[in-house]
Formats: C-alpha cells, sequence, structure tokens
C-alpha cells in the first residue's frame, strides 16, 4: 500500500514514514469492512462505489481480488491517496502476523503513470467492525 499525493507538481514521498503506513493500513481494512455486497469497492469494477465511506484525511482506493482492475473516480483536490497494489489479510484473533506471500506481485498506475510502491501493514492484530456481508469479516 503506499500514500501518494495527486496535487499537480506535488512529490511523493519516496521514504514515508512505518508508523503511519501501518495506521493508514489498518485504517484501510477498516475502510473496505464499512462496505455491505454487493457495494464494496473491491468488487466495483468502475469506480462508482470509491466515494463511499471516505475519511476526510486521506483518499482511500481499492485494490482488487486479484488481477487488475481500471476504475474512475473524482478524488477532492489536496487529498493524498492511499491504496494497495496488492494486499491480504488474516481473520481470526492471533498475535502472529501473516504469513508472507513472496510469489505475490503488485503494480499501480495513477493516469497512466507507474506508482512507487512501499510496503505497509500492522504487525499487531487489530480489531476490524462492519456491516453483515463485508468482504473482510463477513460478519458485523
Amino acid at each position: 500500500m503506499t500514500p501518494l499525493d495527486p496535487r499537480p507538481g506535488a512529490a511523493f514521498n519516496p521514504a514515508p514514514d512505518p508508523v503511519e503506513l501501518a495506521h493508514l493500513a489498518t485504517r484501510w481494512v477498516r475502510w473496505v469492512a464499512r462496505h455491505r455486497q454487493p457495494a464494496n469497492p473491491i468488487g466495483d469494477g468502475s469506480g462508482r462505489h470509491a466515494g463511499h465511506h471516505q475519511p476526510a484525511d486521506v483518499w482511500f482506493l481499492a485494490g482488487t481480488f486479484g488481477g487488475s482492475a481500471q476504475r474512475s473516480c473524482v478524488v477532492p483536490a489536496g487529498r493524498p491517496l492511499f491504496f494497495p497494489a496488492f494486499c491480504w489479510w488474516q481473520v481470526g484473533r492471533t498475535d502472529e502476523p501473516a504469513e508472507a506471500m513472496d510469489s505475490a506481485t503488485g503494480h499501480a498506475q495513477l493516469d497512466g503513470v507507474a506508482v512507487a510502491l512501499r510496503e505497509a501493514g500492522s504487525a499487531q492484530s487489530f480489531p476490524v467492525s462492519g456491516f453483515f456481508n463485508n468482504v473482510v469479516t463477513v460478519w458485523p
């Protein structure tokens, strides 16, 4: 997952703070869990649900269930982006980190320009509440 400043001429921070990235990754998972099927952003092929439940300080974009996606949405001016090029989570109560997926890859483009990616995630378990039938926990 990566934060990106979409403002014209704004520079992407090549060395974001790992603690901030972990916090954003946690918030992103919780954002996804706030959506019910079929209006969840991961399964949204067009981007029409991209604006649902967005926080005021960052704009989350969705990943996919595998494969690629090309979506369109309007992001408020000056809002930094955060999104996964590849993501996975481990459901259940555990203090063990999710197993690494060494063969997994991801890439991202924004308006046709490749985006530099940074690893982000939470080494600690965190609670996630969501709507029934969400793609993260399935249950509330």
